[in-house]
């Protein structure tokens, strides 16, 4: 439409009648006629914009925007039935009118506002001008103030008397108005019917002799618990030899320790590894140490063996160092469990306690830690073999984990856990329950296993090149218009500061719909083609997901580590 069309005949009615403001609709009647620029008059669907000033220079106080019907260039609309129209809008010396079709310039010139027949005389109340009537807030002269009793009233007057009747609110009274006597009942100077004299000052003190001391009293300072100070020892004093007992007239003995007398414990010169071992261990004059842990070289020990369900050796350090360290050039500890047991059997049991109260506390109950080799070589922290589970990893604690696996490398492609199978039918990993991963998870399929009739299918995910969030939902016009809020929690997941999607799906016949504004928080459904109905309609909104706005296409990091083989085969 070009700017050719142009309004030439504009009618405004205001209709107001005799109740009171709040009862009167704020709505103004507009009315006028349209030609195209060749003087033709239109028939379709305009979006009008509607302005009010208070100046034709000054910006507007008031606008709003309808989609109008035109039918052979006739159009009406109510002004203030989509932008609410304030009494005070209309307290103006003067209001102009300012309409804007579509994208175009607003028309020139505005039109003034003008009062209808008899709204000339609204301004007066029982034709009354309002100068005849005082203001809310008002005062009086002190001689518009009636007094006396042609009044009936009198302001120096307190139920019935005169003020000089009352006392005012500081006074004093003069000592013969206070009675102090038998005539008033009242004696200022007896407490309890006592005089003064006979009681003692707050502030006062006693002579020696007015304190009783002895039997007559029932008092002694002296004596505590009937004893004097003499029966006493001071709090710092000190015990001669004689004084302490020592044998079987005190039952105490300093030479014992737990009943037993010195001689029954091992001096550090003894041997450690024979004292209370029974004779068939050691075997004459050698040592514990010498016969199971020391051998020259090219001999092999004996051994500790056992066939009882005790610990056969056990080992304990309770400060912080190692319990037990194993050096070697080859292998620092081999275990090996072998036998015939209906149970488990294990080549190594660690177990870790921790009793220490404190968030940093840590309990680990096997630590393997591969260095670099020399020479450049694969290095394993902890490498199994078995025909049935490799390893076995339980936690029994509160906010643990049973394994736990860190790459710290800083530079490379690192792996805190790798999975491999060497055919197609098996799986790298099960995890039976559910997985939680924070940060990227990368696949070349993703799908979801569905039951169905006892057979298990595969759904496939729909991938995008951006990251997007959806939700769906349910709406409805009311007379061909509607807003939709955004679902608030849906909401805080995703960007409405980028451009969003909705579509729409008509559950009605309509002339269709479309969106006519996309909010923040929310957005706005009407029908085409002006259209009233009142139908229902689902929509699908997309949107960017909150954080993720720029990515697109992101290139994946090459790999320092092949996936197929990164650590070679393992003895």
């Amino acid at each position: 439409m070009k700017q050719g069309i142009f309004i030439i005949s504009i009618l405004i009615l205001i209709s107001l009648n005799g109740l009171c403001l709040a009862q009167v609709p704020l709505l103004l009647n507009y009315q006028g006629r349209l030609l195209d620029n060749a003087n033709q008059e239109f028939t379709g669907n305009l979006e009008m914009t509607f302005y009010l000033y208070e100046d034709t220079t000054q910006a507007p106080i008031w606008s709003e925007t309808q989609t109008v019907a035109i039918q052979s260039g006739i159009f009406h609309v109510l002004l203030g039935s989509k932008q609410s129209l304030e009494p005070s809008a209309f307290s103006a010396n003067a209001l102009f009118l300012g309409v804007k079709i579509g994208t175009n310039e607003e028309m020139k010139p505005r039109v003034r506002l003008t009062s209808v027949a008899y709204a000339i005389n609204s301004d007066k109340l029982d034709g009354q001008d309002a100068t005849n009537f005082a203001n809310t807030a008002h005062t009086h002269d002190a001689v518009d103030i009636l007094a006396g009793s042609g009044s009936g009233l009198d302001a120096d007057l307190l139920d019935g008397k005169d003020s000089e009747t009352f006392a005012n609110t500081a006074h004093t009274h003069s000592a013969d108005e206070i009675n102090d006597g038998p005539g008033s009942e009242l004696n200022a100077d007896l407490l309890d019917g006592k005089q003064g004299a006979e009681y003692a000052q707050s502030t006062h003190t006693h002579s020696a002799s007015d304190i009783s001391a002895g039997p007559g009293s029932g008092l002694n300072a002296d004596l505590l618990d009937g004893k004097n100070s003499t029966d006493f020892a001071n709090t710092t004093h000190n015990h001669n030899a004689t004084d302490i007992n020592d044998g079987s007239g005190s039952g105490l003995d300093a030479d014992l320790l737990d009943g037993k007398d010195s001689n029954e414990f091992l001096n550090l010169t003894n041997d450690a590894g024979r004292q209370g071992v029974v004779a068939s261990l050691y075997e004459g004059t050698s040592t514990l140490t010498e016969k199971y842990v020391r051998k020259s070289a090219g001999t092999e020990t004996q051994g500790i063996t056992s066939s009882n369900s005790e610990s056969t050796l056990s080992i304990s350090n309770t400060g912080t160092g190692k319990a037990l360290v194993a050096t070697s050039t080859n292998i620092g500890v081999q275990s090996t469990a072998s036998g015939q047991r209906n149970g488990t059997i294990y080549g190594i049991q660690a177990s870790a306690a921790n009793s220490f109260t404190s968030s940093n506390a840590r309990a680990t109950a096997l630590r393997a830690e591969a260095l670099n080799p020399a020479g450049g070589g694969k290095k394993t922290g902890l490498q199994a073999a078995a025909v049935d589970t490799g390893i076995a990893a339980y936690s029994t604690g509160v906010n643990s984990a049973a394994i736990y696996a860190e790459a710290t490398s800083l530079t490379g492609t690192n792996y805190g856990i790798l999975c491999k199978v060497n055919n197609t039918s098996s799986y790298a990993a099960l995890f039976q329950g559910n997985v939680r991963i924070e940060g990227y998870i990368t696949a070349d399929n993703k799908s979801a296993r569905v039951d169905v009739d006892g057979e298990t299918y595969f759904l496939y995910c729909l991938e995008s090149p951006e990251v997007w969030f959806e939700d769906f939902g349910y709406g409805q016009l009311k007379n061909g218009r509607t807003s939709i809020g955004i679902e608030p929690l849906y909401l805080k997941t995703i960007s409405t500061d980028h451009d969003y999607h909705v579509f729409l799906t008509p559950l009605g016949n309509c002339n269709g719909l479309y969106v006519s504004q996309l909010g923040r928080d929310a957005f706005t459904v009407e029908e085409l083609n002006g259209g009233t109905s009142n139908i229902r309609f689902s929509y699908r909104i997309v949107a960017k997901r909150k954080g993720y706005e720029s990515y697109r296409l992101e290139k994946e990091p090459e790999t320092t580590v092949s996936a197929n083989d990164p650590f070679g085969s393992h003895d």
